[in-house]
């Protein structure tokens, strides 16, 4: 388990160094972070933005630093260009400054899918949020707006191999609906019934998935033995499966803008 993203640095400082390529990062938090990945011996950097005001900031706060910076002032030809780079093996990690997220995604899903047709791309957030002691994932409010059953498989399939690839034996998965109960008026509890019993049946190894479950119920111990529910997720859950893009985006901002969350989000499934 990972606590928080303390935690992350820490692991990363002792992996091969990265090269972060940020796409419309004439912004004070994308080069902050930029500084701080190579400062802590994480991670070099190329910006690709409009250079003056990618200047005038790190002159306004004084970071000196190695830092490639190509100019491209208008936002999707720097996320093209960020792409390319990707591509090419000229930078490991892609990262979203000023640019809005549709037209960045745009790029990414074009390029994955025009070498790779197959792939499916998703979304991962993970938030860093007080007084929990442990990061939690959310998966899809960023990318796939309405998934049916063979989406969420994917999705769940991309996200868990993410979290086993940072080192969790056995993420506690909860697939979120509105009611515990199955309901056929609630597509979304049909769907949550069926990736249970496909994990029963051996799908999605090295995991304990639980579904149709109420995010109280994921939660809340109390709230589950409130409602007599006996679960092996709930206060513990590490990743939550949302039922389509609203959900994940709307819980996704209350617990940044309301309960003072941090948030990474990442992309999955792309060939690189």
């Amino acid at each position: 388990m990972i606590r928080d993203f303390s935690d992350v640095r820490s692991r990363l400082k002792n992996q091969p160094r990265l090269t972060v390529c940020a796409v419309a990062a004439n912004d004070v938090a994308v080069l902050e972070l930029l500084y701080d990945a190579y400062r802590l011996g994480i991670a070099d950097a190329i910006a690709i933005g409009d250079e003056a005001a990618i200047c005038k900031i790190l002159d306004a706060k004084a970071w000196k630093f190695p830092l490639e910076i190509i100019d491209r002032k208008d936002p999707v030809q720097a996320a093209q260009l960020g792409v390319r780079l990707i591509r090419q093996g000229r930078a490991t990690v892609l990262i979203k400054g000023l640019i809005n997220s549709s037209s960045f995604l745009r790029e990414i899903l074009e390029d994955v899918r025009a070498h790779v047709p197959a792939a499916f791309l998703s979304h991962l957030a993970v938030f860093e949020i007080p007084d929990v002691g442990r990061l939690i994932f959310s998966t899809d409010g960023g990318l796939e707006i309405a998934p049916q059953l063979a989406g969420k498989r994917r999705i769940l399939e991309n996200s868990l191999s993410a979290m086993h690839q940072l080192g969790y034996i056995s993420p506690k998965v909860a697939v979120l609906t509105a009611n515990e109960a199955i309901n056929p008026d609630m597509p979304a509890t049909i769907d949550a019934s069926e990736l249970v019993e496909a994990w029963r049946q051996g799908d999605f190894p090295n995991s304990v998935i639980e579904g149709p479950i109420t995010m109280d119920v994921a939660l809340s111990r109390y709230a589950a033995k409130r409602k007599g529910i006996v679960s092996r997720v709930s206060g513990e859950v590490d990743l939550l499966l949302m039922p389509n893009i609203e959900a994940g985006n709307i819980s996704g901002k209350v617990l940044i803008y309301w309960a003072g969350a941090k948030m990474a989000g990442l992309v999955l499934g792309a060939d690189y």
